[in-house]
């Protein structure tokens, strides 16, 4: 038999999958600037980075990896303080954007790479090799087995390696709030009353992609298991 959580993760993905194509070409220059609180949090977020990246032992050959790296905005943005990063994402017209963003700055030392990290994980990586990993902007909930994606991070990872992710907070309260408001800027998200659905709406289409949100002391469950955990933050949670 069918598993219907799997299908429709799987319906969900692939529609995720459909945004991702359909919003690359625009993604960096509407998503911050038309909803004030999406900019807020991508601006928090490169701060998070920043304070991480300084935690990092001092290592001429240090190698970082960003997962869902979308257009490369984090990663262009960190990619100086390491010998080599890579970024990867399911999506060919984000890796498409990205290495033409990467191409307009001069840097030499990163690699867009199109991949569905749910499917085989960092297998390719050695372990103990990799200085930072960074999963932004809500990556931890688009993997259906975030334990598995958090092993795999820590195999990869060097004796106090970093790694930052960002995950969909189910406390907060525009969850909670989610069939009250009404809003559709020219990409906005939220979850609905659908386990495991969250709702995109982008240039008057509605995308369902699959993604799960996660309480805090939930998040301290996952990443105590293999992380000594520096800090849980949130933004207008």
């Amino acid at each position: 038999m069918n598993n219907p959580i799997n299908a429709d993760w799987s319906k969900g993905k692939s529609s995720h999958l459909q945004l991702s194509e359909k919003a690359a070409g625009i993604y960096d220059s509407k998503y911050g600037n038309e909803n004030f609180s999406t900019k807020l949090y991508m601006d928090y977020e490169l701060k998070v980075i920043d304070k991480a990246v300084k935690l990092i032992p001092t290592d001429k050959k240090s190698i970082a990896i960003d997962l869902g790296c979308g257009t490369g905005r984090d990663t262009l943005h960190f990619c100086k303080s390491f010998y080599k990063v890579m970024g990867y994402d399911f999506s060919s017209s984000m890796i498409k954007i990205a290495t033409k963003n990467c191409k307009k700055i001069g840097a030499k030392n990163v690699v867009f790479v199109q991949k569905d990290i749910e499917n085989n994980g960092l297998s390719e990586i050695e372990s103990n090799s990799i200085s930072f990993v960074n999963a932004g902007f809500g990556m931890g909930s688009f993997i259906k087995n975030i334990n598995s994606l958090v092993k795999d991070v820590y195999r990869v990872l060097k004796r106090k390696g970093i790694f930052t992710v960002s995950l969909y907070n189910s406390d907060a309260l525009v969850s909670q709030l989610a069939n009250e408001l009404d809003w559709e800027p020219s990409l906005s998200v939220r979850f609905t009353d659908t386990k495991n659905s969250l709702k995109v709406v982008f240039q008057g289409n509605k995308f369902n992609i699959a993604a799960k949100t996660y309480s805090v002391q939930e998040c301290r469950d996952i990443f105590s298991q293999y992380f000594e955990i520096i800090e849980l933050s949130g933004i207008l949670s």
